[in-house]
C-alpha cells in the first residue's frame, strides 16, 4: 500500500467537501463512507483503488492507494491536490467573504473549499446528466451509464473515456433513458475532449473554452458556468441563477444578488460554494 501526506493550510472544511463529493458519488467508481472518499482509478496504464481521508492533526490530507498504481502516482496525487484545493489560502478567501455574514449569519465559513474534480470528463457527464432532475435521479442515470459503457477491473470500473463515447451513436445514449438534448450534449463533450477542441482542464483558459461549451447542444449558462469551476478551476464564478444560491439568499431580487455578486469577486466560486453548504 502506498501512503502520503497532501498538506493544506488550514482551517479545512473536510466535512462540507466529503458531503458534496458524497452526493455526487459515481456508482462503482466513488464511494464516500464515514468521512472517507474512495475511488477506483485507471490511469497512465496503471489501475486499483485509492482512499482520501482527513489528518486535521497533521494539516493535510492522508491519500492511501494500492501498490499498483504507482507508476500513475505522481498524476494522482496532483489531480488530487486540484480536487480537493488544497492550495486554497482560506484566510484571504474569508477576508473577502466575510461581509456575507451580513446579510445572514453563517452565510460565510472560513475554510470553505471550491470543490474540483479527479476527471473532467467523469463530471461534465455527470453534470449532463443531473440537469433539471433530482440527485436520485441522476444517480440512476450514471449507475446505468457506467454499467453499460463502464470498463470493469479487478479494483471496480473505470468510466469510459471520451474516445468510447465520441464513436458512439447518440441513440445508444438515448436507450439508456437519456433525454436526446442530454444525450447531444455528451456527445458532443465527448469528441470535443478527444479531438482536442475543448479543453477541460485548470490549464484551460476559460475565456477561450466558455464560449465552446456555450456553443454544444444542450449546455447552458449554468452549465458551463459549474464546470469552468470544477474541472477548470476558475475561482471567480459566481451562480447567481442557481436554485441554491438564490435560496440561500432569499429574499433578494435578481439585481440585489447580482450585487453581492460583485463585491465577491475575485473568489466567486468559493461564494457559490459557501452559499451551497448554508442548505
Amino acid at each position: 500500500m502506498l501512503e502520503t501526506l497532501l498538506p493544506y493550510q488550514p482551517p479545512y472544511r473536510w466535512e462540507r467537501v466529503v458531503r458534496f463529493l458524497a452526493s455526487r458519488a459515481l456508482p462503482r467508481i466513488e464511494t464516500v463512507e464515514n468521512g472517507v472518499y474512495a475511488r477506483c482509478v485507471r490511469l497512465n496504464g496503471a489501475q486499483g483503488r485509492l482512499v482520501v481521508e482527513n489528518a486535521p492533526e497533521q494539516n493535510a490530507l492522508r491519500v492511501s492507494a494500492d501498490d499498483t498504481l504507482a507508476p500513475a502516482l505522481p498524476d494522482i496525487l496532483n489531480r488530487l491536490r486540484v480536487m480537493f484545493d488544497l492550495d486554497n489560502d482560506p484566510a484571504a478567501v474569508f477576508d473577502r467573504l466575510k461581509f456575507l455574514n451580513k446579510i445572514k449569519a453563517d452565510l460565510c465559513v472560513a475554510g470553505t473549499r471550491s470543490v474540483g474534480c479527479f476527471d473532467a470528463f467523469e463530471t461534465a457527464v455527470r453534470t449532463v446528466l443531473g440537469q433539471q432532475i433530482t440527485v436520485k435521479a441522476a444517480q440512476t442515470l450514471a449507475a446505468r451509464f457506467i454499467a453499460a459503457l463502464g470498463t470493469p477491473f479487478e479494483a471496480g470500473t473505470a468510466f469510459p473515456a471520451p474516445e468510447k463515447i465520441a464513436e458512439l451513436p447518440e441513440q445508444s445514449l438515448i436507450d439508456l433513458g437519456i433525454m436526446p438534448t442530454r444525450a447531444k450534449a455528451i456527445s458532443a463533450i465527448a469528441k470535443g475532449m478527444s479531438y482536442k477542441t475543448i479543453a477541460l482542464s485548470p490549464a484551460a483558459d476559460p475565456g477561450t473554452e466558455l464560449p465552446k461549451l456555450l456553443a454544444l447542444p444542450g449546455v447552458g449558462p449554468w452549465t458551463a458556468n459549474y464546470l469552468a469551476i470544477r474541472t477548470m478551476r476558475v475561482r471567480d464564478a459566481f451562480l447567481d441563477s442557481d436554485f441554491g444560491v438564490k435560496k440561500s439568499l432569499a429574499p433578494m431580487a435578481a439585481a440585489e444578488i447580482k450585487t453581492v455578486k460583485e463585491k465577491c469577486r475575485p473568489f466567486g466560486s468559493y461564494a457559490t460554494f459557501n452559499l451551497w453548504n448554508c442548505l
